[in-house]
């Protein structure tokens, strides 16, 4: 696979600072698109604008907002990216105490609910 490097995010509030450390390098494994619901293989792997696509094997410490980039040719500097908005909306799920308790749902062990949470932030960034 290809050989990219991984630019960290700038972090902080000022903007005229430049962060230019690098992060570990890898080799991509396999390109996916999402295609509706699901998730398919690229083959030849070739991405087109607009496309929302995954990459396997990428750096585990990449973020949202890194940059990624060819280790051959490599970009100087990462990619300016705007803050993520803050969550808008916080949940607390606890166990149903109510009379219908037992009587509806097929997902309903916490574990099991808590690992389709887990199982979600995969495809929504925006889920912490």
């Amino acid at each position: 696979g290809e050989a990219v490097t991984l630019l960290k995010r700038q972090s902080g509030s000022d903007s005229q600072a430049v962060n230019n450390s690098n992060g570990p390098s890898s080799s991509v494994t396999g390109l996916f698109a999402n295609r509706g619901v699901s998730r398919v293989s690229l083959e030849p792997a070739v991405a087109y604008a607009g496309d929302i696509v995954t990459l396997a094997g990428i750096p585990e410490t990449m973020k949202v907002g890194d940059t990624l980039t060819s280790t051959d040719n490599q970009v100087p500097n990462a990619i300016d990216t705007p803050p993520l908005a803050p969550p808008t909306l916080s949940c607390l799920f606890g166990a149903n105490n109510g009379p219908l308790a037992g009587r509806e749902g097929t997902i309903v062990a916490s574990s099991r609910v808590r690992a389709r949470l887990i199982n979600e932030t995969d495809n929504n960034v925006t889920l912490t």
